[in-house]
């Protein structure tokens, strides 16, 4: 009787376990669905969900995939399951999508690097041989910060380090990209230098530099000299920069890049 009862009892244990991860999956999925209609109900809110037209998918490590169908500001339909169309699709895990959308972690920068192969938190994906084109990164640029950046007007949090990323050798928050215009801010600490990397140096748009607090060591154009707080640098199209900061204060400057190609 003691066996079977051992054995009963271990065969339960065995089933409670095995059932464990699929129950935790099942909250979090729960979870993600929470998550995501709270960001469509706000999307559809947002002057820039008029007219727009789009099916976008998202994969959750360890949870699953979800997409959507978004035929202006009244029609968004959230489904569970991959993309069985061509479409682009955002990667990311819970914790990330967590963060997003408590306003911790801004979308751009969340997706920032300073090249296509550098890791990100939240990444980038094109399902069934999408095309890419020009046009439709003109598109999905604005859209996925209009989309993941919660309130009205959108806010976008800066200056501590928990809100930022290791990008091009700072850590920066980037606030907004559209075709024509980048825009972050980047806060240099001791030893840090912006594009150590020469192949990072040169922009074929210009570059504008406010800075704001500390003092940074740079070389323009092959040209070195210092720049601090309360100065701007417009870099031009074509030239080579980079910036370190030998002090123990850091420096802070917002960046707005703009023109054809930005």
């Amino acid at each position: 009787m003691r066996k079977y009862v051992g054995f009963c009892v271990a065969l339960y244990l065995v089933g409670a376990i095995a059932s464990a991860p699929a129950a935790f999956a099942q909250g979090e999925s729960a979870e993600v669905e929470s998550i995501l209609q709270g960001l469509i109900e706000d999307f559809m809110e947002d002057p820039h969900a008029k007219g727009l037209a789009l099916t976008v998918g998202l994969q959750i490590k360890d949870v699953g995939e979800w997409h959507l169908e978004i035929e202006g500001s009244d029609k968004i339909k959230l489904k569970r399951g991959a993309l069985t169309v061509p479409a682009p699709y955002y990667i990311t895990d819970m914790e990330t999508l967590r963060r997003i959308d408590r306003g911790e972690l801004g979308i751009m920068t969340a997706m920032g690097r300073a090249k296509m192969t550098d890791p990100a938190p939240m990444d980038f994906g094109l399902a069934n041989e999408y095309q890419l084109t020009p046009e439709a990164m003109a598109m999905l640029i604005p859209f996925g910060f209009h989309f993941w950046t919660k309130g009205k007007p959108e806010i976008v949090h800066f200056g501590e380090l928990d809100q930022a990323r290791e990008i091009h050798g700072a850590y920066a928050t980037l606030f907004y990209y559209q075709k024509g215009l980048r825009s972050g801010y980047y806060r240099v600490e001791k030893d840090q230098h912006i594009n150590a990397d020469e192949s990072d140096q040169v922009n074929p748009f210009p570059s504008l530099f406010i800075f704001i607090g500390g003092a940074l060591e740079c070389r323009i154009g092959g040209k070195e000299m210092s720049i601090e707080g309360k100065q701007t640098m417009l870099v031009p199209a074509g030239v080579s920069h980079e910036f370190w900061n030998p002090n123990d204060e850091p420096a802070e400057f917002i960046l707005i890049m703009f023109g054809e190609g930005a």
